[in-house]
């Protein structure tokens, strides 16, 4: 007999995660409810399972319930879960937040379920894109060992690779991915507007661009961010640090303290992988910290 699951909050996350648990078999998708019947009919069409409920009251008893609302609601729609009786003891609720912690289902865990958080280090842009590529995905978790006793298998099941992280400095890690995500996006804008200034036009910019930035992500994803480090600062040429910040400093100073703050780390990266001039790594040191 398959193990069921609710889904609250049914957006990009909940749609693809209820569409890979009904194709692997891995959990019968029962209950759904979103804000609207409109809207929880819309995610069970793409789920190709579960019935719409137009209240917590309302939804079957399954053995997992997933909150897949956005963050700032997790808490109180797992309290109005409760007060429901939605949540019955020794169920299973989890969360797929990458900032919060288990402990945002705590009101669930007062009434006896287990609680856990399970977030998925990817991107959900468009559900149907986030089915296809979702294997091999790597998901972060914690919680209550039954909780994920009855989780990880489930996720394990639609190709996600689970590895554990640290409830009390979970909001490091979701700092990190979006550094490392989020980040990079603004970053290239960045990139954009200084092609720009120099009278390039967009669509040419971002094609121009795309073979330098994929080269460079997949050097450093596959040989470390030091040994993939180029450019003037890796080099030690402050004479060309210079011309940047000053250049900058005209066309957009809001990229100033940008350039200085990913060029101070990007020292760091040269001094680790002991390449380019460190004469003029100390010059440009000097240059980035001054106020």
């Amino acid at each position: 007999m398959s193990r069921t699951v609710n889904i609250v909050g049914a957006g990009h996350v909940g749609q693809t995660l209820g569409r890979l648990f009904v194709q692997s078999g891995a959990l019968e998708v029962r209950g759904v409810l979103n804000r609207s019947l409109a809207s929880a009919r819309e995610a069970i069409a793409f789920i190709g399972a579960g019935a719409p409920v137009d209240a917590a009251h309302r939804l079957p008893i399954a053995d997992i319930t997933l909150v897949t609302t956005g963050d700032d609601a997790i808490t109180e729609t797992a309290r109005s879960l409760v007060a429901a009786g939605a949540i019955v003891p020794r169920a299973s609720v989890a969360h797929c937040s990458g900032a919060l912690t288990s402990d945002a289902l705590r009101v669930a865990r007062e009434a006896h379920a287990h609680v856990a958080s399970i977030h998925p280090v990817m991107t959900f842009p468009d559900p149907a894109h986030a089915v296809e590529r979702f294997a091999g995905t790597y998901c972060g978790f914690e919680g209550d060992v039954p909780a994920l006793e009855l989780l990880l298998p489930c996720f394990t099941a639609i190709g996600a690779v689970p590895f554990a992280i640290d409830p009390q400095h979970k909001a490091a890690y979701h700092a990190g991915a979006v550094l490392a995500c989020g980040s990079l996006v603004t970053l290239i804008e960045a990139g954009l507007r200084c092609f720009s200034a120099a009278g390039v036009e967009r669509p040419v910019a971002l094609r121009a661009l795309a073979p330098l930035v994929e080269a460079t992500i997949s050097g450093a994803l596959r040989d470390g961010p030091a040994a993939a480090l180029t450019g003037p600062i890796a080099r030690g040429d402050d004479g060309i640090v210079a011309l940047h910040l000053e250049t900058i400093a005209r066309i957009d100073p809001t990229l100033v303290p940008i350039y200085r703050s990913i060029g101070l780390l990007a020292l760091d990266l040269a001094a680790q992988a002991r390449r380019g001039d460190t004469a003029g790594h100390a010059q440009i040191r000097a240059r980035l910290g001054a106020a």
